[in-house]
């Protein structure tokens, strides 16, 4: 959870380097506005967004062994619409990876 949310309704993608020593590692990236209330609401039965967020979710497949994979992840899907007020980055799957450079920008 970020300490104040983000305005990336000027911004394109999130960059993402990572690193892992596992094979056939893959991480789920789960990219969250939680909307004007500023709370992170989710439906406990399905793990999707309610209320006012908005989310994307992305895969991240194919990871170099011993090395680092940069991803340029579209901010797309129910984001395209509304991404003034990025709460969270969500992290799934695993099991073992680094994260470096993590930053948004406008293609």
């Amino acid at each position: 959870l970020f300490n104040n949310t983000v305005d990336a309704s000027a911004l394109t993608h999130l960059h993402i380097d990572m690193y892992t020593q596992q094979a056939s590692t893959t991480v789920g990236i789960q990219i969250r506005d939680v909307g004007a209330n500023g709370v992170i609401e989710t439906d406990v039965n399905t793990g999707l967004p309610i209320g006012d967020d908005k989310d994307y979710r992305f895969t991240a497949t194919g990871l170099t062994v011993g090395g680092w994979t940069s991803f340029e992840i579209s901010l797309g899907g129910d984001l395209a619409s509304q991404k003034n007020n990025l709460g969270a980055i969500i992290l799934t799957d695993g099991p073992d990876f680094i994260l470096d450079n993590i930053y948004f920008y406008k293609e």
